[in-house]
């Protein structure tokens, strides 16, 4: 799993439509979404200040895979920073109790009551950050001690209905060297709000060291609001308009678009992940860069296209289904909150193998943007327009993920707060394969992972060779019919079958 996630950014286009959210600066976007809620005919959220509100439709779904799942199974986001030179402990746990008590979703317990989930705010308690110090001998020694730290503390399970959401552990790890570590629990937080939590506590530490108010954004609703305000049908005027987009986008999808290559033959295999690094060159970036400003696209789609690719060779079919979660806010007066906001996106590839990849490019760009002009209605919506009850499919509409973060892309800096620290964790994973990677000053680096157990480790790590080889080749040669580029030879020389052109499944209609 991913640590320290950074902040969504959905689109960074030259020159970006309209729906290319994240591309715009806050005022640009604040506009749209208030003209785009005008001509829903609804009115914003309003804060209700209820203590007890129905759980959010996702918030409900993790209840019930928590409640699920096995003891010594759990495992939750975490957020891990190296922060050098003095540390004014006691101030940060001011900070970070203060920040516990501005958001409410960070003190809330759940409850089943029937069918239904109730999320309960809870009177602030503190949290009771102090200082722990690793004493190993070596830096190699203090550094197992702090990753045997964090995987206790992100692998013991979360009591939901009595116990809080949020865990702090500050460490000292040598002179003028330590770490703090932040899990909360994915019912309460996603990557955008990772980075509001850590904004918030930043500005809250540096404010109470310099003995002054918190400079924060005002927060007119809580999460709990924007849950009742989401439940009342926020979005019944788009609604159905919705509901038709995805139903003729997912007309006809072969279900569970999976790997075929590699797969092990065991019976139950294990939801423990197996992370394999993925680095693509700073080098190759400035291409994408270059490419997807020629066509108006993202970096984000640069990969997905490559991905989607090399994706439908592996699966034996040139139609393919890969999930794609986006930050899914969307009224103004939830940006500043942190909560469970994002929504899967099963964004739909027909592959063409006589097409160039800039053309890939292209059809990718256009699924992509009419998607997120599409991404209201919840995931297990789409699915269910997917495959209608009286055809339904055993198979889940996306077995395949593909996740992609901006480091640098935070609304608001988490200065004094120190770098990201990595951490070699193996998390739980939810799907057959999932890619999650970030840009930093140096690439695109992350992780593509599989359940243990399912795939042959040596075939995945010839799938991730085969997505850099195909996505350095496509971005210097963006001209090249697909049928050419390198990841087909590779594929083929490893004996492993390929779709046919006749395969080949276009454009949807």
């Amino acid at each position: 799993m991913t640590n320290d996630v950074p902040v969504r950014r959905l689109e960074e286009a030259p020159e970006p439509d309209a729906r290319c959210v994240g591309a715009l600066p806050p005022e640009t976007v604040a506009a749209w979404l208030h003209e785009r809620i005008g001509k829903r005919e609804t009115d914003g959220v309003r804060r209700l200040g209820l203590r007890r509100t129905k759980a959010s439709r996702n918030q409900q779904r993790l209840w019930h895979r928590h409640q699920a799942t096995a003891a010594g199974d759990h495992s939750a986001p975490f957020m891990l920073r190296r922060i050098s030179g003095h540390v004014d402990v006691p101030a940060l746990a001011s900070a970070l109790d203060a920040v516990v008590e501005r958001h409410e979703i960070l003190r809330t317990t759940y409850h089943a009551s029937g069918p239904d989930v109730y999320q309960v705010v809870n009177t602030p308690v503190p949290i009771g950050l102090r200082e722990e110090i690793l004493s190993g001998a070596s830096a190699t020694e203090r550094q197992r001690m702090l990753r045997e730290a964090v995987e206790s503390t992100v692998r013991h399970a979360f009591d939901l209905e009595n116990g809080s959401v949020i865990r702090a552990r500050f460490f000292a790890l040598g002179p003028g060297e330590h770490a703090l570590l932040l899990v909360v629990h994915h019912i309460a937080i996603d990557v955008w709000s990772s980075a509001v939590l850590l904004a918030d506590l930043a500005e809250t530490y540096q404010a109470i060291r310099e003995r002054r108010q918190p400079r924060l954004p005002a927060m007119p609703v809580q999460y709990s609001d924007f849950s009742e305000w989401q439940r009342q049908g926020m979005q019944l005027a788009t609604q159905e308009g919705d509901r038709r987009y995805w139903r003729a986008q997912l007309r006809g999808v072969p279900p569970g678009t999976t790997l075929v290559h590699g797969r092990l033959l065991t019976a139950t295999p294990s939801r423990t992940e197996v992370p394999l690094p993925v680095h693509v060159s700073a080098t190759d970036v400035a291409d994408m860069e270059h490419l997807g400003r020629g066509v108006g696209a993202s970096i984000f789609m640069v990969l997905l296209s490559a991905f989607s690719y090399v994706v439908a060779q592996w699966s034996g079919r040139w139609d393919v289904v890969v999930g794609c979660p986006v930050p899914s806010r969307p009224v103004p007066e939830v940006e500043p909150l942190v909560g469970l906001f994002v929504n899967m996106l099963p964004l739909r590839t027909r592959v063409t193998p006589s097409d160039t990849f800039r053309q890939l490019l292209e059809r990718v760009r256009d699924t992509t943007l009419d998607g997120y002009d599409h991404q209201q209605l919840f995931f297990e919506d789409i699915a269910r327009e997917a495959s209608p009850a009286e055809e339904a499919s055993q198979e889940p509409l996306v077995r395949i993920a593909f996740a992609y973060d901006e480091v640098n892309a935070s609304p608001r800096a988490a200065q004094g707060l120190g770098k990201p620290m990595t951490i070699p964790f193996a998390g739980q994973q939810h799907y057959d394969l999932s890619a999650v990677v970030t840009r930093f000053d140096d690439g695109v680096r992350g992780t593509v992972s599989f359940p243990a157990g399912l795939f042959d480790p040596s075939a995945i790590q010839r799938f991730v060779h085969d997505f850099l080889n195909t996505l350095g080749a496509a971005v210097r040669n963006p001209d090249c019919p697909l049928r050419n580029l390198p990841a087909r030879d590779i594929c083929n020389t490893r004996g492993t079958a390929s779709p046919t052109d006749s395969q080949s499944g276009g454009t949807p209609q």
